[in-house]
């Protein structure tokens, strides 16, 4: 029997940043390879010292979601967009909600008030944060894949506990209690290590976390109080639509 095809597989696109799962354990854990990267978040232009502009271009998603689930720009690109407003390495985030869908096109003005930031679309908020920055913090960019990477291997452990195993839903990152980093030493590989519910909520919602280690297995990074949502393309559309109000 050859090994199942992952749940990230079937929703992602080929180019997406992907986690190999390990079903050798439960739950589930997941392998990164950091060959496995992603480019640096562009398009940016900062105003100032707590201001700065991020103009949403199409390959800021590459990949994330394939066809026909919602075409958004990724929560952790999100994280990397504040944490490009540091002077310094991102050492944690808490409090992190994000709130609409973010489309190719849209402008997202972000604002610092000491370590809270705000991003707007217009006169909607998209998402807000917390970030903490330290000399011993991790470029924006690390921040971002911790965050993605443990997002990834959270919804492959969840995917089945959907009722309806034909259709598609599409993992909704809703928010996050609290990103910590232990560790600034880049590693090739890191390995995850999900803390999952043992059933969905109402409206296929759920909130989970993940401990991230590196290749030493030495603990790098641990993200609590992460919420999800798995909505069809068609609820994730409408979702998308309300917010642009």
């Amino acid at each position: 029997m050859g090994k199942p095809e992952s749940y990230i597989s079937r929703i992602f696109g080929k180019d997406a940043l992907k986690v190999r799962t390990f079903y050798g354990v439960n739950p589930h854990e997941g392998v990164f390879d950091a060959s496995n990267d992603v480019v640096v978040l562009d398009q940016i232009t900062f105003k100032g010292m707590d201001e700065a502009r991020l103009l949403v271009v199409a390959s800021h998603m590459v990949g994330h979601f394939a066809a026909p689930g919602p075409q958004t720009l990724p929560a952790y690109k999100m994280l990397e967009f504040a944490g490009r407003m540091g002077e310094t390495g991102v050492s944690r985030v808490r409090n992190a909600k994000f709130s609409a869908i973010v489309r190719p096109d849209d402008v997202i003005e972000a604002c610092r008030e000491g370590s809270f930031f705000r991003m707007n679309r217009g006169n909607r908020e998209v998402a807000q944060m917390q970030v903490f920055f330290s000399q011993l913090g991790v470029s924006a960019h690390q921040a971002g894949i911790f965050l993605e990477i443990a997002a990834q291997t959270i919804v492959e452990n969840m995917a089945g506990k959907i009722g309806d195993k034909e259709q598609l839903y599409y993992p909704l990152i809703l928010g996050f209690e609290d990103l910590m980093i232990f560790d600034q030493k880049p590693d090739i590989e890191y390995r995850v290590k999900p803390q999952v519910p043992g059933q969905l909520q109402e409206q296929n919602r759920f909130m989970a976390g993940a401990d991230i280690f590196n290749r030493k297995d030495e603990l790098v990074a641990a993200v609590r109080g992460m919420s999800f949502e798995f909505a069809t393309a068609a609820r994730a559309n409408r979702y998308d639509r309300w917010n642009r109000r």
